[in-house]
């Protein structure tokens, strides 16, 4: 792909109906006072009444994906949008970001093995170290689950162990190099008061009974109120990670902002997190989990996938690129 049709592709905002999946992706076509007309892959072009517009929603796709849309949804789009006023308004410009494929290469250097390289089991989870380090993952995943999983929490709660809890979740984000410090020192608190109602907005936001959007907003506003400071992505997402890490992610900004410039080029990491931010962010980073399988590469969760994605985005990663180049000319 070259970088005018990068560019094209990292336009464009692509569109699924939560009830009609069947659609497929489509785009915006044309839009009234109150009716938007899209253009699906398999549904054609459909016309929604503004009552119906929340049943139409953004979705994260990266620029090669979307520029194949484009070509199929061409005709239709092309006929649909002759004498409408939409045109495609640039924000920036994925051109200078790492495909997918650049990603991958550096990785594949890096580990030839993939996930199951000696060196990345070494490395990265702390499989057979002597010492573990806070970059090592598995050791604090087991911990994380061992203390914090629903049956365990839930029953230290209900034995009222809320400053044991407390100094325990402390410890675990003192024990990874997933959470600034600064954040750490922001939820350690010395006010009975406030380690319990630290504790209970975790529980709250790990295994709670509502979507996790709604969670992670209830576990903002906590922190926001108990710590009288503003909640970090770190500490906002990585007890997630590290409890469910089939199916949560801890958010890194910068790493995420890089690879958003691909993989998802419409999407902005804002500076503070909220919930549906977080989704995007998590479902950013399973369509990478997707890529890789794609590509016979096996993470064994959500924590590799997030290892790979700061390793492969990275400043080092693009100069490592080039030297490949390099030598392969």
């Amino acid at each position: 792909m070259n970088e005018l049709e990068n560019d094209v592709a990292s336009d464009i905002a692509v569109f699924r109906h939560e009830r009609r999946d069947e659609w497929g992706l489509g785009v915006l076509a044309t839009q009234a006072d109150n009716h938007r007309a899209y253009v699906f892959e398999y549904g054609g072009i459909r016309v929604i009444a503004e009552p119906y517009y929340p049943l139409v929603h953004e979705v994260d796709s990266p620029v090669d994906e979307l520029a194949a849309l484009m070509k199929r949804l061409g005709p239709d789009l092309a006929a649909a949008r002759k004498g409408s006023e939409i045109v495609a308004r640039s924000t920036r410009s994925s051109a200078s970001a790492m495909t997918f494929d650049d990603q991958l290469r550096v990785f594949r250097d890096s580990y030839p093995e993939g996930f199951e390289d000696a060196r990345w089991l070494s490395e990265r989870r702390g499989r057979g170290a002597r010492k573990q380090a806070r970059s090592h993952r598995e050791a604090t995943l087991a911990s994380a689950q061992k203390q914090f999983s629903k049956r365990p929490f839930k029953a230290r709660l209900t034995a009222e162990a809320f400053d044991e809890l407390h100094a325990d979740l402390c410890a675990l984000l003192k024990a990874t190099d997933l959470v600034p410090g600064v954040e750490v020192s922001a939820f350690a608190r010395s006010n009975p008061a406030e380690r319990r109602a630290l504790v209970l907005a975790t529980f709250e936001v790990l295994h709670g009974s509502g979507p996790p959007t709604r969670r992670i907003e209830c576990f903002v506003a906590e922190l926001e109120r108990v710590t009288a400071s503003l909640a970090g992505w770190q500490l906002v997402t990585t007890l997630l990670g590290l409890v469910s890490p089939a199916e949560h992610v801890s958010v890194q900004p910068a790493a995420f902002r890089a690879q958003a410039r691909w993989m998802a080029p419409r999407m902005i990491v804002p500076k503070y997190p909220s919930g549906a931010s977080y989704s995007r962010c998590l479902s950013m980073a399973k369509v990478v989990r997707t890529r890789l399988v794609d590509y016979a590469e096996q993470p064994a969760d959500l924590m590799d996938v997030l290892d790979f994605i700061r390793l492969t985005t990275s400043t080092a990663a693009r100069q490592h690129l080039r030297e490949m180049k390099v030598v392969a000319t």
